[in-house]
């Protein structure tokens, strides 16, 4: 029984390469030829990327000679700048420079806040109430002088409240009033 001959030409044009694959199963001739044309692929990329390293490597180093040379014109010049200026009378008279016309209106004065005593505390010697040997004997006159104390705290704590709202308001006024006026 005669057995066939299968075969299949591969060629790379990048490489220059040629190779006749041949065999008696279609399938694996095929198979061959694609391991042949990838490994082929597989090099040239090599190749492909190695020459571009090279091409990088020229690139970069007459980028390096541009800027070398363009580094060394600007040191040049930066030497030759105090020469140049010492053959040059470049005195500046700053009173020609300065403005002195008048302004229109004055600046206005600064905002400054109103401060507001701080808020009044039970802590305070004021609100605790002073106790004698009564006191202490009779809880109706220890609770009267301890409710006259907190009615105290109470009553001076409800001024300040409304102190600090009027100074407030007044402060926004006056923090607008001056905000307009710069």
């Amino acid at each position: 029984m005669p057995s066939e001959l299968y075969y299949i030409d591969v060629r790379h044009e990048g490489l220059h390469a040629f190779r006749r694959v041949s065999g008696r199963d279609p399938y694996v001739v095929q198979q061959k030829a694609d391991v042949q044309l990838a490994n082929w692929n597989t090099k040239w990329q090599k190749l492909q990327n190695r020459e571009s390293l090279l091409r990088s490597k020229e690139e970069k180093r007459d980028e390096a000679t541009r800027l070398t040379a363009e580094a060394q014109e600007a040191l040049k010049c930066l030497e030759d700048i105090l020469l140049h200026t010492l053959s040059v009378n470049d005195v500046v008279d700053w009173q020609l420079l300065k403005d002195r016309t008048g302004f229109p209106k004055p600046k206005p004065k600064p905002f400054a806040a109103k401060e507001i005593l701080p808020q009044p505390s039970l802590s305070y010697a004021q609100y605790q109430p002073l106790y004698d040997i009564w006191d202490r004997i009779f809880s109706s006159r220890r609770r009267k002088k301890e409710l006259q104390a907190n009615r105290a705290f109470q009553a001076d704590l409800s001024a300040w409240h409304q102190l600090k709202a009027r100074l407030d308001q007044e402060n926004e006024l006056a923090a607008t009033a001056y905000r307009q006026s710069v």
